[in-house]
């Protein structure tokens, strides 16, 4: 009976003293399923997609003209019209602008004066040789006589086309038309306003030979960027294509790139002189490997890397990117189309790891 006593008062203090041990074992073991689900609602997994992506850098510039024609004033006077404002389109022998004033129309009305009175000496001076040619011919004048009135009826004719000439050259400069068919540009001159000969009125542009003077910055070699297309930006509109025909082949001070862009829709969207600015198109990958850029992970040195999901496991997989663009970036080599990538949680992976 005491023997029991014993083995029973044992096995109670054995049951006490193995409780709290059991108790922060059951506890343990609890735990680490739970940390594992919690890791596991951190990590988002997802497979590469195909996507296209541009390499592009910005530019900007000013739109000029390859053909500017000066529209000249040839005499002094007064603007009394002007038929063509500027920034619209003329063809070639179109008018533009009527000189006039006091002095120019005085001018005129002498030329004309002296015109008639011309007119009617060479009109006496031609019965004149007649009168002596049908006198000779009788004997009744003397061969001299008819040389004289010869020689007086071609210098009226030559003074009477001198003074047409100078009528028409007044008249030409009176009305001043367009030299080619083009746009006007640069009007310098208002209706009422006096200007002196040689004086500058306006510019005429050749609209096809608009071309965009644009200034970027670029490690490329000069070839590189020849014939590359480019997007030039036009406010509250869709920008329009552009191809780069000519590249300086020296570098401004700040080693920018000077180029020269042109397009067919240049003369429909854009000014001579206006402002603009745009991309060029360095090289287009398309239907690439792609993966969120939140599943690359870069190590001190840059290089990039990302985590496969495996059966029972995450494995680091180095990676080679290319091009990045609207949160995707370019995977060149690394994966392959099917593989389950972490795109959350890659980083907490990494320093697990």
């Amino acid at each position: 009976m005491k023997r029991i006593s014993i083995i029973t008062l044992i096995i109670i203090l054995t049951s006490v003293l193995a409780g709290p041990a059991l108790s922060r074992t059951t506890t343990k073991t609890d735990k680490q399923p739970i940390q594992a689900e919690r890791q596991q609602e951190n990590i988002k997994i997802t497979t590469p997609q195909r996507r296209d992506f541009r390499q592009t850098i910005p530019w900007f510039g000013r739109v000029l003209c390859q053909q500017t024609v000066r529209i000249i004033s040839r005499e002094s006077g007064r603007i009394e019209e002007i038929t063509a404002g500027e920034g619209l389109a003329r063809k070639q022998g179109e008018p533009l602008l009527r000189l006039g004033g006091a002095v120019l129309r005085n001018r005129l009305h002498s030329l004309n004066e002296q015109i008639t009175s011309l007119k009617k000496r060479r009109r006496l001076a031609e019965r004149m040789v007649k009168f002596k040619q049908d006198s000779v011919k009788h004997q009744f004048a003397r061969k001299d006589e008819l040389n004289v009135a010869e020689n007086q009826l071609s210098q009226l004719r030559l003074e009477l086309d001198t003074v047409k000439l100078k009528q028409q050259q007044l008249k030409k400069a009176m009305f001043i038309k367009a030299p080619l068919t083009g746009i006007i540009s640069q009007l310098r001159v208002a209706v009422g306003q006096n200007v002196n000969s040689g004086e500058e009125l306006a510019f005429m542009v050749a609209p096809e030979k608009l071309y965009i003077k644009a200034t970027l910055f670029s490690k490329e070699p000069a070839a590189d960027l020849l014939n590359k297309p480019v997007t030039i930006a036009l406010p509250n509109a869709t920008p329009i294509p552009g191809t780069i025909t000519r590249v300086l082949p020296t570098r401004t001070v700040a080693g920018a790139r000077i180029v020269w862009i042109e397009g067919e829709n240049l003369t429909a969207a854009l000014g001579l002189g206006q402002t603009v600015n745009g991309t060029v198109i360095l090289n287009t990958h398309k239907n690439a490997l792609a993966l969120p850029e939140k599943a690359l992970v870069h190590n001190e040195k840059e290089q990039a890397c990302i985590f496969l999901a495996t059966a029972d496991n995450y494995q680091r997989q180095a990676v080679k990117t290319g091009l990045s663009a609207n949160g995707w970036t370019e995977i060149i080599s690394g994966i392959k189309a099917g593989d389950k990538v972490v795109t959350q949680g890659a980083y907490e992976l990494y320093y697990q790891d």
